[in-house]
């Protein structure tokens, strides 16, 4: 099994550690731009340190099983690493901020809890058994897939389709089609911690089919398809 890294960000010198935000339902994927509204004031200081220095900021998971421990804000053991692509300070000591993901992560231990949550990390590199050009079918085959799900109604916005379709490189479209279609935090949880870009491929695949039967049987019960086509994919 060989070792992938996106090669967007192979020139980034990446660091040990990280300060993070640790937010509810919230997963960021690499390649991904997340916006972010900085209200507290451990935030904001973060804010302050990351953008005086390399810019690293990560996004971590709040982890809502482990309901006894909440004063802590536990979280999930995987990450995403991101830098901060643009600021904007408001007048009421608020920051809008974008941040894009570089690598997953894994968190080793946290270093601090204040001024602000700082963390210890590794770098998770993606794996796939496959070669390059059934990686590339993979990809084709689910924007086919997503092509046919906004024909039936699905919720694929054209600008995502617009934004996918430039995507060519495997690993890069399944993680920006997880982080702008997958709605189920606790299911983007699970991809993000799912290394093997094949495996990613085939969960948000079928997830993909299992959708569109679906809206096909919903259009049939209205009498907008022709019931031989229905599991046709």
């Amino acid at each position: 099994i060989n070792g992938i890294r996106n090669p967007q960000f192979t020139e980034l010198e990446m660091p040990d550690n990280m300060p993070v935000m640790t937010l509810p339902k919230t997963v960021l994927f690499p390649g991904a731009i997340l916006p972010l509204v900085i209200y507290e004031d451990r935030y904001k200081k973060m804010l302050d340190v990351a953008l005086e220095g390399d810019r690293f900021f990560g996004v971590v998971s709040l982890d809502e099983r482990n309901t006894e421990i909440k004063e802590t804000e536990p979280y999930y053991e995987t990450a995403c690493l991101g830098i901060i692509r643009a600021c904007q300070k408001n007048s009421d000591g608020t920051s809008n901020i974008l941040i894009q993901g570089l690598r997953r992560v894994h968190i080793e231990k946290t270093l601090q809890d204040f001024p602000f949550r700082k963390v210890e990390i590794s770098l998770l590199d993606s794996e796939s058994s496959l070669p390059n050009p059934s990686l590339d079918y993979l990809r084709i085959k689910l924007k086919w897939l997503l092509d046919e799900k906004k024909s039936l109604g699905g919720e694929v916005g054209e600008d995502v389709l617009a934004c996918l379709e430039k995507v060519k490189d495997p690993e890069a479209f399944i993680d920006l089609a997880i982080h702008s279609l997958c709605n189920d935090s606790i299911a983007r949880q699970n991809f993000l911690e799912t290394l093997s870009i094949e495996d990613r491929y085939d969960k948000f695949t079928k997830l993909t089919e299992m959708d569109i039967l679906r809206l096909k049987m919903f259009k049939e019960m209205s009498g907008d398809v022709d019931p031989d086509s229905i599991g046709k994919n």
